[in-house]
């Protein structure tokens, strides 16, 4: 009757610590990471409505990024142990490229071909992220997701040659996906948007090709911390 009685209280014994383990691995994976700020290499090109085909599309030089957010999961326990659907909040969605533009051919239908004269230009965003998730966990502290956001976003357009600033409201799409160990994590997010930028000051540099819808798409990978 003891051995049957220390044998019960061994397994219900086993039993609460594998359970105490699970609780404790699976706030560890999912709880204790939501946050991520991510710090990204950008790559993207810049277009215009007057441009003639793809000539209009100038490649930056060099971008860097900066998204600080979160990840709020809408359920507690995964799907099938392993995959978890979520909202994205990034409160903080720094972007910033650096464009070297050679002379360019464009077209305007009251006036026909013309070139638009080499500039340097400097494009940066600053805005947030929201949109859904998944994630799964297939092994251990390995979680892959894949998500897609909508960053409302002030763009701003600076040529120093010309010293014109060029500013207006834009909303970006994005479409990504990170590869997330523990602490660490690997992604690469697509991103585009249209914007009509409004000239401020005296310089009109652009106003002198009509009114102007640029195109912006792009790429970013980056790594992000995650806490």
């Amino acid at each position: 009757m003891k051995k049957l009685f220390l044998s019960v209280l061994l397994v219900v014994m086993g039993v609460g610590v594998a359970t105490a383990q699970r609780v404790h691995y699976d706030w560890d994976v999912w709880n204790s990471r939501g946050g991520y700020l991510n710090i990204g290499y950008v790559n993207q090109k810049l277009g215009a409505n007057f441009v003639w085909k793809d000539a209009g599309f100038a490649q930056s030089d060099w971008g860097v990024s900066i998204t600080n957010g979160r990840t709020f999961f809408l359920h507690k326990r995964p799907i099938a142990d392993m995959v978890k659907i979520g909202l994205d909040w990034s409160w903080v969605d720094f972007n910033i490229a650096k464009y070297d533009v050679g002379a360019l051919n464009y077209i305007i239908p009251s006036e026909g071909l013309g070139v638009v004269p080499s500039v340097n230009a400097l494009q940066a965003e600053l805005g947030m992220q929201f949109g859904p998730s998944a994630t799964i966990n297939p092994i251990d502290d390995l979680k892959i997701s894949a998500y897609f956001r909508v960053s409302p976003s002030y763009s701003m357009v600076y040529l120093p040659d010309n010293e014109q600033f060029c500013g207006s409201y834009a909303t970006f799409v994005n479409l990504g996906a990170a590869f997330a160990w523990k602490l660490m994590s690997v992604g690469v997010e697509y991103r585009r948007a249209k914007c009509s930028y409004k000239e401020i000051g005296e310089q009109n540099y652009l106003s002198t090709y009509g009114d102007v819808d640029f195109k912006t798409k792009g790429t970013r990978v980056y790594l992000s911390f995650r806490f």
